[in-house]
């Protein structure tokens, strides 16, 4: 696992400057990813106390963005908790390069309170944070060194991860990350995870690539059991087409609870 994350590591440094250019946006384009964030979503706030949810004013969801890149998916869940009229959030995100981290962070500062303020509640600035991590947990790239913490543990209401996994080919380092996404949740919490079948340069689920790559799961019960094992329990899966590329792949979104 240490030599893939090395040469993950140093593969997304150096792609970087093709991430910037557009921030992914075209994903926003997907009408799936923006229902599986809704039920994601909803699974959530099923889990919180109704009286709660009657007032806007609850303290401090949290969120967390796992392989965020350069921040489209923080402004989007600032975006879907508005709409819910939940303001008081605390948004976190994680990417392997360091720069798009540093580029994340200073475009989540910026958008995040723009959406809240269109949203009607006020002049807010950013509650959270987004670093580098170590490629293989929701943990500092330096977390092993003592002046770096680790994350801390059962402190989020929802874990997200989209457009990661199939470029992830190695097992164990998959494996690893799950596991600290459990660690980090709630008692109660969601994990929304995405996964693609891509068709080119791929590994099958169980391989372990020691250089950068992508991954197909073909098979979404490898997943479950994956999950199961490690504890998680709610397991739900929707297998669908993705519609904009050539060839067509499998999409696999999963919700599983803590």
């Amino acid at each position: 696992m240490k030599d893939f994350i090395v040469n993950q590591t140093k593969y997304y440094e150096g792609t970087h400057h093709h991430m910037v250019k557009d921030n992914h946006a075209h994903h926003d384009q997907e009408v799936n990813y923006w229902h599986w964030l809704t039920w994601a979503m909803d699974k959530v706030e099923s889990h919180k106390p109704s009286d709660e949810f009657q007032h806007k004013s609850f303290a401090k969801f949290s969120l967390f963005d796992y392989g965020c890149g350069c921040g489209r998916n923080l402004k989007n869940l600032a975006e879907v908790c508005a709409k819910r009229g939940l303001y008081d959030i605390r948004l976190f995100g994680c990417d392997i390069s360091k720069q798009n981290a540093d580029f994340a962070f200073k475009f989540a500062r910026t958008e995040v309170p723009k959406v809240f303020y269109g949203a009607g509640a006020g002049p807010r600035e950013l509650d959270g944070d987004v670093f580098a991590c170590d490629g293989k947990s929701l943990n500092p790239r330096d977390s092993e060194n003592k002046d770096c913490q680790t994350f801390e543990g059962d402190s989020m209401d929802l874990i997200m991860c989209t457009q990661v996994f199939q470029h992830i080919p190695n097992y164990d380092t998959r494996y690893s990350i799950l596991s600290d996404m459990y660690r980090v949740l709630k008692e109660g919490g969601i994990a929304a995870l995405h996964f693609m079948d891509l068709k080119a340069n791929r590994s099958m689920y169980h391989d372990n690539w020691e250089k950068p790559g992508n991954m197909a799961v073909i098979n979404p019960a490898y997943v479950k059991e994956d999950l199961k094992k490690i504890g998680f329990r709610d397991i739900e899966c929707a297998t669908m087409e993705q519609p904009f590329w050539s060839p067509k792949a499998s999409e696999h979104y999963f919700t599983a609870k803590k």
